[in-house]
């Protein structure tokens, strides 16, 4: 029998150098500023959103529902398989209104390897009412690509980071 321990996720950017991620840089004065929980190979985040947030009147503006789930996403993906990957696909259904200043969670739902994909399923949740669903496709990314779409300096960065992850 195993025992999940929810633990904070280490974001391996927030040491790169101008690292202002809008989703969960800590640093990003307009960002969310998401705090990722580490469960198992699953990952998941608590958060409230504030009016600064909405497109129509009272509900979050669809662009910033799906960052989140791209966000959650992408980390479940990095800490599962430790590799990056790039969102190739998104898929949302908005099932119901997301209001601000509610209670919510983000919480990857299903993720699956297939060659050089991950398909990742991410929930939004208030309560257990589900009101967002995305389905995400990252495509994994070998060291050659890593460098040749980011830089040798990203790149040598990145390895120290990723190292120091592990």
């Amino acid at each position: 029998m195993t025992t999940n321990i929810c633990e904070k996720l280490k974001n391996l950017f927030e040491k790169y150098t101008n690292y202002n991620s809008f989703a969960c840089s800590s640093q990003n004065k307009f960002g969310l500023k998401l705090d990722i929980i580490q469960d198992g190979e699953l990952c998941y985040s608590d958060f409230k959103l504030n009016r600064l947030y909405t497109g129509f009147p009272n509900i979050i503006h669809g662009g910033v529902q799906a960052t989140i789930i791209d966000e959650i996403g992408f980390w479940a993906m990095f800490n599962k398989y430790k590799t990056v990957g790039l969102t190739t696909k998104l898929s949302i259904e908005y099932l119901n209104k997301v209001e601000p200043e509610i209670n919510l969670k983000a919480l990857v739902t299903k993720i699956v390897k297939s060659d050089l994909d991950v398909n990742v399923e991410v929930q939004i949740k208030n309560n257990n009412m589900t009101l967002v669903i995305g389905f995400l496709t990252y495509k994994l990314i070998n060291d050659i690509l890593l460098k040749r779409y980011f830089g040798e300096k990203f790149y040598m960065e990145f390895l120290k980071i990723k190292n120091e992850y592990n």
